[in-house]
């Protein structure tokens, strides 16, 4: 299973514009998709979760912000409790504000698959 970490706060905006990249490019199956919403003021939660069911999304939800090293925290303690095969699963971590292309994941997973 190949894991994206996506750590948010207010990325309402930026949620809606990788989401849908995603769904493109990684197929329920193969990619699950981890949101930690680190209390966001705005629709970070809402948008993430209209996304449940064309990927395989799971969200986390802070009530309030509790900051970049908790979500962090919140999203590796997820993948690695959901993992059935940790050895050769892979997480990728991006910016949920869309500042990096989703598609550059996918040679980083290759490669590391190829070791």
């Amino acid at each position: 299973m190949n894991y994206v970490l996506l750590p948010s706060y207010n990325e309402e905006a930026g949620l809606a514009a990788i989401l849908p990249a995603l769904t493109r490019i990684a197929p329920p199956g193969q990619f699950r998709i981890v949101v930690v919403d680190d209390g966001s003021r705005d629709r970070t939660s809402e948008v993430a979760s209209g996304f449940k069911g064309p990927l395989d999304l799971h969200l986390i939800r802070f009530e309030q912000n509790r900051g970049v090293s908790e979500v962090f925290y919140a999203g590796m303690r997820h993948v690695i409790e959901d993992s059935r095969d940790p050895d050769n699963d892979v997480c990728v971590v991006l910016d949920a504000d869309g500042t990096q292309d989703p598609l550059i994941m996918l040679p980083m997973i290759k490669a590391v698959n190829e070791q």
